[in-house]
């Protein structure tokens, strides 16, 4: 798998090229089941077509211009850190297909409001706006719309990277005894 941190501005790849091919300004592999470089980021919508199936690490980081992206049923991973530093993501659909949601996939969204998983999910639940993994032993993301106070439940062992960073609204959050990981600036910016 490929996984940049930083990706470059463009990148040329000739239509004769057996692995790979360009569409939009976004690379797949040649089948375009894999998502390999999102670089349009201008754009403030993008669709992911429906013959992809994974979508790995950093795929879109810092892609600051959008603000939807469409996640068909088709997808079956998304990456860690795949929609980093998307400043201005301010909503997502995640289909239920979802098998594999890797670490911090959304770490440095400042205005990502709101996640919602469409159809049935056999691996992640959202309850009162905080995105769970189906056994609810990881905190993936916390919406900043909730506010007062928040108890972590007592089954949640790791926390996410930045899974409450930029919450204004939330006064306290307890932490349980169970908790074995909290990712780096989970409580980042909670300024209440």
């Amino acid at each position: 798998s490929i996984c940049l941190v930083q990706q470059p501005r463009s990148i040329k790849i000739p239509e004769r090229n057996k692995y790979f091919k360009v569409v939009d300004d976004v690379i797949f592999r040649k089948e375009m089941a894999d998502l390999i470089s999102y670089r349009n980021c201008t754009k403030q919508e993008y669709e992911v077509p429906n013959s992809v199936t994974n979508i790995d690490c950093n795929k879109f980081h810092g892609c600051s211009g959008l603000k939807l992206i469409t996640i068909p049923d088709s997808v079956k991973e998304i990456g860690p850190y795949a929609f980093s530093i998307c400043k201005r993501l301010v909503s997502m659909a995640i289909p239920g297909t979802i098998e594999v949601l890797g670490p911090d996939p959304f770490t440095g969204c400042a205005e990502l409001s709101e996640i919602r998983i469409v159809g049935e999910s056999k691996n992640f639940k959202m309850v009162d706006g905080v995105l769970f993994n189906k056994e609810m032993t990881r905190l993936i993301w916390c919406s900043p719309e909730k506010s007062g106070n928040y108890e972590v439940s007592h089954t949640i062992w790791s926390i996410d990277e930045e899974a409450f960073r930029f919450h204004k609204k939330l006064t306290s959050i307890s932490i349980p005894y169970t908790i074995t990981k909290i990712g780096g600036r989970a409580f980042e910016e909670c300024t209440s």
